[in-house]
């Protein structure tokens, strides 16, 4: 292509071109497209692109008007480059070289307004000017010397000179010598002071001995007490070494224990331990203190008490009574409501309970086996157990499953699989004077004895028995919910133990007339009862039994026992007396309560939220009040 001639217009030009293909001038109709450069080459652009569509080319020759607009000439070299394509063609425009030098003509754009600056548009250069600008006449973005300047982006120079009082955010690498502690915020811990952090201190390594840290996971701190009074912290470990009287260590606040957090107490010195509690807080005890089966309360009224049965939490308790009629209590014995008064009163001899105190089921001796649904609200008389001289009941720990035990000519063993609707025999054992029976919890180990004869034990629910120890006079026999640990009475004999499930049996050498045993689900704490020999409480699966004094004891009739699941609730019966109760789940509430441990005993205590404690690990003789 070759440039004719270019005439100037107030930023109006018009360019004339001839366009010739293989050196033969062309005619018709084309697309094109016109863009200025400040290079003869280089791709950048000045100002947007110029199409003229379509242009009439004539023999070789066009004409076009074009306005890149005043500043895309600000005095700088331009080329103008072409693209064509046929007028309807979609395709992209083919670029002709080579780009066209635009001549001095198109400047004159920038001569329309000479005569005057004061009229300049555009970019006037700083070579143009001569003379000093005054102050005034500058930007207020210009940073002056005689006032105060705020950069709102970054300064960087080699050097700054000066003293500096105005800077801010100044980095370390570039401060010379050292800053006074004086100088340093409040908020800067030094070494030559204690420090207290708000928030978390993270590190790789802490060396010292760590006598003052708390809340440190996985690490208890003992602390040897020899103080009289001691204010615990959560996650410590106190030592009691008092040789005269008891370490008194106060539970921390609950405010200042966080949940899942715990403090350990140990007695080495003979004057012990005493955990004490705040207002609003209490320690749940389990089978932790050994206060159950010391302190003892009397309910109801005297009776000719025969049975009693308790619930898994001993909430629940159900007493029968020779002659007369069933009673059941829900809060742990303290109130008791006469039942069965369409059943009238009867003979009972014998009451069992499942876990969660709904079912329940008794016997009589010369005649049914009656049974509930409801707690004892309403009874049902099952007349396929048949009119026996019934003696022993138990059920599984859901109910589903009751054994029973009766002696006389009609007597035998006799298993429910449907919660005592329906009462087949033992196909394996037959009459004899049935004395008493035992359940697991799943109601697979069984345990029934024989009054001048043997115990005999099931691991298969009743389908077959074993004969174990020697004829004796047995009269009762209970057991803990997994069947391995058994305790059995002799009328005018020993209690004798078996710590795996009736194959070897210990005698415990006191002799008396007992009358009932009982267990706790997990076979640590036991009760016996004799006729005119006291209440006797074993607190090690039987391995030591002891008479309980605070109890009458020759002169009573001691009929019947109960153990709860949880072990938490004791009871003892006997005939023409109140009901014998036990029971403690946790200590007094608020600053009356507390644990007492005595020499060589410990326990953990561990916060369970809203000031309830609860022991996680514990030895030795502890009481709770």
């Amino acid at each position: 292509m070759l440039v004719a001639a270019a005439h100037a217009q107030p930023t109006l030009f018009n360019f004339q071109g001839q366009l010739s293909v293989a050196g033969e001038p062309v005619s018709g109709e084309f697309d094109l497209r016109f863009t200025l450069h400040d290079t003869a080459a280089q791709p950048a652009q000045v100002g947007s692109a110029l199409t003229n569509a379509p242009v009439g080319v004539t023999n070789g020759l066009f004409s076009v008007a074009l306005d890149f607009g005043s500043a895309a000439f600000n005095g700088g070299p331009r080329w103008l480059q072409i693209g064509l394509r046929p007028n309807g063609d979609t395709n992209e425009y083919v670029t002709l070289s080579p780009r066209q030098p635009l001549t001095s003509t198109p400047y004159a754009i920038r001569s329309l307004n000479a005569g005057s600056a004061s009229n300049l548009l555009g970019t006037l250069p700083a070579t143009s000017l001569t003379g000093t600008l005054p102050d005034a006449r500058l930007s207020p973005n210009v940073a002056l010397l005689h006032t105060n300047v705020v950069f709102l982006g970054s300064v960087t120079a080699t050097q700054f000179n000066g003293g500096g009082a105005g800077l801010s955010n100044v980095p370390a690498a570039g401060l010379i010598g050292t800053v006074p502690d004086a100088r340093l915020s409040t908020n800067v811990a030094f070494l030559n002071s204690n420090a207290v952090f708000k928030a978390s201190v993270v590190g790789s390594n802490f060396f010292g001995d760590g006598v003052g840290l708390t809340n440190v996971p996985g690490r208890i701190f003992e602390y040897i007490a020899t103080a009289t009074n001691i204010q615990a912290t959560a996650n410590f470990g106190y030592l009691a070494t008092n040789p005269t009287s008891p370490v008194v260590v106060t539970l921390p606040a609950t405010a200042n224990i966080r949940l899942g957090e715990t403090v350990r107490v140990t007695g080495a010195g003979a004057g012990g331990w005493v955990v004490a509690q705040n207002a609003g807080q209490v320690v749940l005890l389990g089978e932790m203190a050994d206060t159950v089966g010391f302190a003892w309360r009397t309910n109801e009224t005297a009776r000719a008490w025969k049975a009693v049965a308790a619930s898994a939490d001993g909430s629940k308790l159900v007493a029968v009574v020779a002659g007369q009629n069933i009673y059941t209590s829900t809060n742990h014995g303290v109130n008791w409501t006469q039942r069965a008064a369409s059943v009238g009163n009867q003979n009972w001899s014998a009451v069992t309970s499942s876990a969660d105190g709904t079912k329940l089921a008794a016997c009589v001796n010369g005649g049914f086996i009656y049974t509930s649904t409801d707690s004892g609200v309403t009874w049902t008389g099952r007349a396929s157990s048949g009119n026996r001289s019934w003696t022993g009941i138990r059920s599984s720990l859901d109910g589903a499953r009751v054994v029973a035990c009766a002696s006389g000519g009609t007597g035998g063993i006799f298993i429910s699989t449907d919660s005592g609707a329906t009462w087949p025999a033992s196909p394996s054992l037959g009459i004899a004077s049935w004395s008493g029976i035992a359940s697991s919890g799943n109601g697979a180990h069984l345990a029934a004895t024989v009054q001048g004869g043997q115990i005999y034990t099931s691991t298969n629910s009743g389908a077959n028995w074993t004969a174990r120890e020697i004829n004796r006079a047995w009269s009762c026999v209970t057991s803990s919910a997994d069947g391995s640990r058994l305790v059995a009475g002799v009328t005018g004999g020993f209690l004798y133990v078996s710590p795996d499930f009736g194959n070897s049996w210990i005698p415990f050498d006191t002799s008396a007339t007992w009358t009932a045993v009982g267990s706790s689900a997990d076979g640590n704490r036991m009760i016996a009862v004799a006729n005119g020999g006291g209440v006797y409480v074993s607190m090690n699966s039987g391995m030591n039994w002891q008479l309980r004094a605070n109890l009458p004891v020759s002169t009573i009739a001691y009929t019947g026992a109960a153990v709860a699941g949880d072990g938490n609730t004791l009871v003892a019966l006997a005939t023409s007396q109140p009901i014998y109760i036990s029971s403690q789940t946790s200590t007094t509430a608020g600053t009356a309560g507390m644990l007492i441990g005595s020499q060589l005993s410990a326990v953990e205590l561990q916060h369970v939220g809203n000031g309830v404690f609860v022991p996680i690990t514990y030895t030795g003789t502890i009481r709770a009040r």
